[in-house]
């Protein structure tokens, strides 16, 4: 009995670590707050910020999930690099859909839902060069920054785009 409830508390505890981590998704309604905060660093700043912009009801963005997750553990050991999972979830579906999907995906530590309806407008503000398509990853440094639409099919690419990124810009 006694190592049943402990292996029952201790299935709880952890299935309340990863509702919490899901709790943790910043959600943005205004995406000049998002902009702020990880598109217009201080130059002092020296981390790099791999954002991806995704949704949930995106295939090719779920499919390449697992790339990140390998890149992700490739890179755990530099506090220099941030990954950020961008959300372009349907405000709706923020509780219902995107939360519980996080939950099952721990490595997704940092996640945010852009739910500014005016894309039009922020998309270009993000890159010029972005289609508004997803998948995307941006890839920035202080005021450098690479975009890279459509999906990862394989793990090497993004590695290489990373490893491409940090050579040129990174000293």
């Amino acid at each position: 009995m006694g190592v049943v409830f402990k292996f029952l508390l201790g299935l709880s505890i952890f299935a309340a670590n990863l509702q919490l981590q899901a709790q943790n998704v910043e959600i943005y309604r205004n995406f000049d707050d998002f902009e702020a905060k990880y598109l217009k660093t201080p130059a002092e700043n020296d981390t790099m910020y791999i954002i991806n912009f995704w949704a949930t009801w995106c295939a090719p963005c779920v499919k390449e999930l697992p790339h990140f997750e390998k890149a992700i553990r490739k890179h755990r050991d530099n506090s220099k690099v941030q990954f950020i999972f961008a959300s372009l979830d349907f405000s709706h579906q923020i509780e219902t859909k995107l939360k519980p999907f996080v939950i099952r995906r721990p490595y997704m530590k940092r996640n945010v839902a852009i739910s500014d309806p005016r894309q039009q407008i922020w998309i270009d503000k993000v890159s010029e060069e972005w289609s508004g398509s997803i998948p995307m990853t941006l890839l920035k440094y202080k005021d450098q920054y690479a975009a890279i639409e459509g999906a990862f099919h394989y793990k090497e690419d993004l590695f290489v785009e990373i490893e491409k990124f940090t050579n040129k810009h990174i000293k």
